[in-house]
């Protein structure tokens, strides 16, 4: 395998069946300069120059530093995200709008995502319409691009919609860490907040360069939290941001809304949907894993680590999970690891994809 491979994207396929079957992501305050002392003289000292004060202008600090600071704190809310984008993605046009309403009940362990997909996106394994992901404790229900699947987990190692595959668009929202204008008192749905205005000057550079921003922003005073954020701007996204790479450029207008704080939102996942368990969502995956397809059997994700890093990576964190390894075999690109335990068999494939 060339050095050339450490850099390629990867595929990997993972399936899980039983021996019985088929194996299927800083007022600076000065003075003038010291004058150099002379020599004493009998001459009267000339008058002291007046000290000049420069001040910076003066800066307001944002608390929160992403829209999910301080919601842990709140028993349950619904967090509504509409984009607008025209841009471009991978050198193809990338344009639409996409809606996303999460709701959370953390009393009963319950979270609720709805996206809602009318763009077209290239290049991407997001479908066009409608998905949804439930999380109630320990059992999970999907409805993405007309197929429905439901699995269960063990109870430390809850699942969220991202690593289903699922927008986190909130990472779009970049929050200006001090702005220049001071907060004007409101009330907003119900809520006493400070609302702050902000543009490109207040949101540092990081990974999307911002062009041309008008920012609205409105925190809560008793929590200090997000209650509404709302951009529009011209936008580069020099590298692509996990499970929101909607664009590498062009222009968005998002708007986001927090609603029903500590309302006791009732969670219901679909009804005749039998939960399995699914031993794939607990096997060991890399960190900047992107799912592309999951069903009870057979797990896909694309990951940018090299072929052999990736290889290593299943040969240590495999065993450590209770798997057997039984059989490697590597050829030019590729390898495939076969493991065992108890009466099941896990089949890795790692291949490099056309991009």
């Amino acid at each position: 395998m060339t050095s050339r491979l450490r850099f390629l994207p990867l595929l990997l396929a993972i399936t899980i069946a039983g021996i019985a079957c088929s194996n299927v992501d800083v007022n600076s305050l000065f003075s003038p300069p010291p004058e150099t002392p002379a020599e004493e003289s009998s001459a009267a000292p000339p008058a002291a120059k007046p000290t000049t004060i420069h001040e910076e202008q003066k800066r307001y600090a944002i608390g929160p530093t992403s829209t999910g600071s301080g919601l842990e704190r709140l028993n349950s809310y619904r967090a509504n995200l509409i984009i607008d984008f025209e841009g471009t993605r991978n050198g193809d046009a990338s344009t639409g709008r996409i809606e996303s309403l999460i709701e959370v009940n953390r009393p009963a362990n319950a979270l609720h995502q709805y996206l809602n997909v009318d763009a077209t996106i290239p290049n991407t394994k997001n479908p066009a319409g409608i998905s949804e992901f439930f999380r109630l404790g320990s059992k999970v229900y999907i409805s993405k691009d007309g197929e429905s699947m439901s699995f269960e987990t063990a109870a430390d190692t809850p699942v969220s919609p991202g690593e289903m595959g699922f927008f986190e668009l909130d990472k779009l929202i970049i929050m200006p860490p001090t702005v220049s204008v001071p907060p004007q008192a409101e009330t907003l749905h119900g809520v006493t907040v400070q609302h702050y205005n902000f543009t490109e000057q207040d949101l540092e550079t990081g990974g999307i360069i911002f062009e041309k921003v008008y920012g609205d922003l409105w925190i809560a005073e008793s929590g200090n939290y997000v209650i509404q954020y709302v951009i529009s701007a011209t936008v580069q996204m020099p590298t692509p941001i996990p499970h929101a790479h909607i664009l590498d450029k062009g222009k968005l207008t998002l708007s986001y809304t927090l609603t029903g704080i500590d309302t006791g939102i009732s969670i219901i996942p679909p009804a005749n949907i039998k939960a399995s368990i699914s031993p794939l969502v607990n096997l060991p995956r890399l960190p900047d894993a992107e799912i592309l397809t999951i069903f009870p059997t057979l797990l896909e994700y694309a990951t940018a680590t090299s072929p052999i890093s990736a290889t290593l990576f299943y040969q240590n964190e495999a065993p450590a999970e209770g798997w057997v390894e039984e059989k490697t075999e590597a050829f030019e690109e590729k390898s495939r690891l076969i493991f065992s335990k108890e009466n099941k068999v896990l089949t890795i494939i790692i291949a490099p994809t056309n991009n």
